[in-house]
């Protein structure tokens, strides 16, 4: 069972990201006129299978409005979807490309 801890920052500057994605969406429902509501963003990160970080999901912010439980299977997932990603049956005539495809 993978852990649930979360916890750490994905990458610098993800609470300033995610202010500035909220300031974006509330001006682009402003310029619709849409009203009685706000954007509230919401990041979740995935660790990359060979790496080792200390947590399998991390999601900002970390304040408990979004339990971690609803990314409970996150990791299974993402892997089925690159492992049935057509992409998969593409062959890159160079090793970076193999190693990025999805």
């Amino acid at each position: 069972m993978r852990g649930k801890t979360i916890s750490l920052f994905m990458w610098g500057y993800q609470p300033h990201f995610g202010l500035q994605f909220e300031l974006l969406m509330n001006n682009v429902m402003k310029e619709l006129n849409i009203s009685g509501t706000r954007a509230e963003c919401l990041l979740v990160g995935a660790k990359i299978p060979s790496r080792k970080n200390p947590n399998d999901v991390c999601i900002e912010p970390e304040d408990g409005k979004w339990p971690i439980g609803l990314f409970d299977g996150l990791l299974d997932m993402i892997e089925m979807e690159i492992i049935n990603h057509p992409s998969q049956n593409i062959l890159y005539g160079d090793v970076p490309r193999m190693q990025e495809k999805p």
